[in-house]
């Protein structure tokens, strides 16, 4: 395959770093980072896509009495989303 032997003899993959996958962020972490950026109550969560077809999580949070719904990327990046954003087709 297209690998290469580090000084160990363990098996490394040939590709670059900048190439390899990311890793998606978990579900509790983007729970994380908004009840951090927000504080109150996750009221709503669910795996997604974002506007430019990365995928992430919208989370809908109470914020005293207030619902949010926000993005969380992969990269653990917030995006606020307006009532248009959220309720657009995801065919666009």
């Amino acid at each position: 395959a297209d690998s290469q032997r580090d000084a160990a003899g363990t098996a490394q993959s040939a590709t670059p770093a900048a190439e390899q996958p990311r890793p998606a962020i978990t579900a509790e972490d983007a729970a994380a980072i908004v009840l951090q950026a927000y504080g109150g109550r996750i009221v709503h969560q669910a795996p997604t896509t974002g506007a430019d077809g990365e995928p992430g999580h919208r989370l809908r949070v109470d914020v005293d009495g207030r619902i949010k719904t926000v993005f969380v990327d992969i990269a653990g990046r917030l995006t606020e989303q307006s009532a248009r954003q959220r309720d657009a087709p995801a065919d666009r």
